[in-house]
């Protein structure tokens, strides 16, 4: 069956009856910031939020750590975008575990150790995420 008449027989149908679902969700989101359903799977979710929140900042950040000790402003935007890259890729190592049971030994371990190390930094700049 194509995708039009897919559509047609089932998508329409599919989309109709999300309605009250997705409008609960959208104004549960509104009034609580998030929704009952975001919780059925709230660490993959959650990785999707800090993951965007965190490119959001790494691109339009006005925010410097005041940890550059001695260094020029530019060295210190160089290694708080480095530790800003390293924490994403921790978030995206965890939402990758989730979602991929069916990486191998290596690159599970791989995967852990990026997260971990990921996860360490946000916990160590946890204060520093503002704009």
């Amino acid at each position: 069956m194509n995708n039009f008449l897919w559509w047609i027989r089932y998508g329409i149908w599919t989309w109709l009856s999300d309605r009250p679902r997705k409008t609960k969700s959208f104004l549960q989101r509104g009034w609580r910031g998030w929704a009952d359903e975001d919780t059925w799977d709230f660490d993959y979710y959650l990785t999707k939020v800090i993951i965007g929140g965190l490119k959001h900042l790494k691109k339009y950040q006005n925010i410097l750590p005041t940890w550059k000790e001695g260094k020029s402003e530019i060295e210190a935007q160089k290694e708080w975008n480095e530790i800003f890259e390293k924490i994403i890729i921790g978030f995206e190592c965890a939402r990758l575990l989730i979602n991929e049971p069916g990486l191998d030994h290596n690159e599970k371990i791989e995967a852990e150790r990026l997260k971990n190390e990921g996860f360490d930094l946000f916990k160590r700049y946890f204060n520093c995420f503002w704009d």
